[in-house]
């Protein structure tokens, strides 16, 4: 499970680089990022044909490395131990609210694309049209 998210990681870093920003990249943006793409796993394997304990323990171990990753980088950002735990709890409070907006979305059949594009707007993520930035 630590490739799976170091592999999240690795195209969280990637996606970033193709955002059009108004400003600076900052940690707010790769949360979101990596919300999104955490989600896709999640969703994956809640929509599978039988989900099963195994897929629930997997889910649980990315979430802590997800968790210990946000306490990291809020560190390296300059936050204190005696507040960090209430920063990462709200990370993790933001996380569970965009997967319940995001499973909401998904789950509807009625015009995801639109619905998908306005979410990603929504948190500032918006990609540039440069035909050079899809290039890999």
């Amino acid at each position: 499970m630590k490739i799976i998210y170091l592999e999240t990681i690795i195209s969280v870093k990637r996606i970033s680089k193709k955002l059009y920003l108004t400003e600076k990249l900052n940690f707010n943006h790769t949360f979101e990022i990596t919300s999104l793409l955490l989600f896709c796993i999640f969703f994956g394997s809640k929509r599978s044909l039988k989900p099963n304990k195994n897929d629930l323990q997997n889910n649980q171990i990315l979430m802590d490395y997800f968790i210990r990753d946000i306490d990291h980088s809020l560190r390296l950002s300059g936050i204190g131990d005696m507040s960090i735990g209430k920063y990462v709890k709200t990370y993790v409070k933001k996380f569970y609210f965009r997967v319940s907006q995001l499973d909401k979305l998904f789950s509807t059949n009625e015009d995801i694309n639109n619905k998908f594009s306005e979410y990603l707007i929504k948190y500032n993520i918006i990609f540039n049209k440069s035909e050079d930035n899809y290039k890999d």
